[in-house]
């Protein structure tokens, strides 16, 4: 049996790119073996529109869900890129407060740091939890206040042996930068 070659020559060499039977009359042409799936064989040149449809529709589809998830994952997006100027500052100026500190030390689950370790922390903190904080009181609640795995409040030590609850710090000296 004969076969149809469609062949490429490239640097004197011929490759063969697709082989098919030869027509025959009254036939459907190359494409004559058949298919063991449950989806009907139609050859391309028989489709026509039809052969658009469950693509255009899939398409469809795709797109929609695409947008959809756009739609729902946008605003949280948003909200995590949107933290007022002021807010920002408030924020900013309080890590600054505690690395400021000469005499002091910051208390996270009984371990003692020094300041620059705590902004350190404080800032990886609060860049991990952004989604949630979108105020200077929510950075204090949220990220400033506790640790999150063991629930032990953060507490800043003193050169006099003082110690208070990083929370109270934090609430006084936002006191001093808003008034």
């Amino acid at each position: 049996m004969a076969t149809n070659q469609f062949c490429v020559k490239e640097n004197q060499s011929t490759h063969v790119i697709f082989s098919s039977p030869p027509l025959e009359k009254g036939g459907q042409g190359g494409f004559s073996h058949h298919h063991t799936s449950k989806f009907p064989s139609i050859l391309l040149f028989q489709r026509g529109k039809q052969s658009l449809q469950p693509l255009t529709q899939q398409i469809g589809r795709i797109t929609n869900a695409l947008v959809l998830l756009v739609i729902l994952t946008a605003p949280s997006f948003v909200q995590a890129q949107s933290l007022p100027a002021t807010e920002k500052q408030k924020i900013e100026a309080l890590i600054k407060q505690v690395g400021d500190l000469k005499e002091a030390k910051f208390v996270r689950n009984g371990s003692t740091y020094e300041p620059a370790t705590a902004v350190r922390f404080l800032r990886g903190k609060w860049d991990a939890n952004k989604a949630d904080v979108k105020t200077v009181r929510d950075f204090i609640d949220k990220v400033a206040t506790k640790s999150g795995t063991s629930g032990k409040p953060y507490l800043m030590r003193f050169s006099d042996g003082n110690e208070i609850p990083s929370r109270e710090f934090l609430l006084a000296e936002l006191k001093k930068l808003e008034s």
